[in-house]
């Protein structure tokens, strides 16, 4: 009513959303170690039990999720955003609760996100005029290694064991050793 000061004692909670982020997002929808369904739409990590039907929300994004990389151990999830100064979390998809968090480092949206093999290392790249590569050490939580890539749109990426990642882009192929700091 017109006459109403404060605001009522209710808070909103999502349930289930029908829906999926399938334009300009790849590799974004994997099985997980418990065999459920885990994806993004809007700014939502979302793990979908299909055998109960239920839905579980990773809510920490302020803004849409367009990168998402899945660890080896199916378990631990890494999303990205678009939008200025973007953040990297990494969440846990049983509890949907905040494992790490990365952000600074990046200028414009986070284009891609990859696991290396181990999962010890998360390699992200932006959306800048760059494209700028970050490494990241996910156990330490701590920003390894950053470079601009190319000028043109980098399309993936790809790690070839722990030390070895690729860019792929538009018009360029590009295969990187990383620095000593991120060998095993």
């Amino acid at each position: 009513p017109s006459t109403q000061v404060k605001a009522p004692k209710v808070s909103l909670r999502a349930k289930h959303v029908y829906g999926y982020k399938g334009k300009n997002c790849k590799k974004n929808l994997s099985y997980l170690k418990d065999m459920c369904m885990a994806y993004n739409a809007g700014t939502l990590g979302i793990v979908h039990d299909m055998e109960a039907n239920t839905q579980r929300f990773f809510n920490w994004h302020k803004s849409e999720i367009i990168s998402i990389a899945f660890h080896p151990d199916g378990r631990r999830i890494a999303t990205g955003e678009r939008q200025a100064n973007p953040s990297i979390y990494i969440w846990d998809s049983t509890t949907c609760d905040k494992l790490s968090h990365f952000q600074g480092q990046l200028t414009v949206g986070v284009r891609r996100l990859v696991y290396s093999v181990s999962g010890d290392y998360l390699a992200a790249v932006d959306m800048s005029s760059y494209h700028v590569l970050a490494i990241y050490d996910t156990s330490n939580s701590i920003l390894l290694a950053m470079s601009e890539t190319d000028r043109a749109v980098i399309l993936d990426l790809a790690f070839k064991g722990e030390n070895e990642l690729v860019t792929v882009g538009a018009v360029s192929y590009t295969h990187l050793t990383l620095p000593t700091i991120c060998s095993v």
